[in-house]
């Protein structure tokens, strides 16, 4: 029997429409959420852990803390994107951070990080950063932070986001490659406070959570 060519191509289409009618597709249902930590209870006397979950994602080395308490230079305050309430995380003066997580819940397969404000101030003296004594002088200082984020596929991705010394938070988007994510990891990379503790202070976190529909 004489095969020709065309039906050699047939067959071959067929064969991969087969083959892709069999392959199982996963539908996703999304949820994008700015979270502005406005509802955290308790935040506006001393900071606060968060609760786990909270919006999808679970904090882990966080706390929350009303820009009230976060004192600046000549009695200012730290201007958060979403008053009162931010989140941060502190590190005493030549130490890093490896803890500082962003989670997602069992609840969900994976998210896309999109983008948040933020800020960092230095207690000098150490005995005060974000969420201490009431009146504490925290001073804006310049920061680097380095988010690595790790996805489904067991891949990194990584950014830093650096400021200057600033009273009042800034925007920072992240690339593209922030998508498919399980976990995003926050380090303290670099400090322009020469003592004290350093606390980076964020708010209006910007995320889309992805589960099986």
């Amino acid at each position: 029997m004489y095969v020709t060519k065309l039906q050699v191509l047939t067959l071959g289409a067929a064969l991969q429409a087969v083959f892709t009618a069999a392959t199982p597709t996963t539908n996703y249902c999304s949820q994008t959420i700015t979270a502005d930590y406005t509802n955290i209870a308790g935040a506006a006397i001393v900071s606060k852990p968060l609760p786990r979950p909270y919006k999808g994602l679970n904090y882990v080395g966080w706390a929350a803390v009303t820009n009230a308490n976060i004192a600046g230079i000549q009695g200012s305050v730290l201007q958060v994107q979403s008053p009162p309430t931010s989140i941060f995380f502190g590190e005493q003066f030549g130490k890093t951070s490896t803890t500082n997580t962003f989670t997602v819940t069992s609840d969900y397969n994976h998210f896309t990080l999109t983008s948040l404000y933020f800020a960092c101030v230095a207690a000098p003296d150490g005995s005060v950063g974000l969420g201490g004594a009431a009146g504490g002088v925290n001073v804006p200082t310049g920061c680097t932070v380095r988010a690595v984020g790790t996805k489904t596929d067991g891949s990194t991705v990584g950014a830093d986001l650096t400021i200057g010394p600033v009273l009042k938070q800034q925007l920072f988007r992240f690339p593209i490659t922030f998508v498919n994510l399980k976990s995003v990891n926050f380090v303290l990379l670099v400090t322009n406070a020469l003592s004290g503790v350093t606390d980076v202070d964020f708010d209006n976190v910007q995320y889309t959570l992805y589960k099986t529909c």
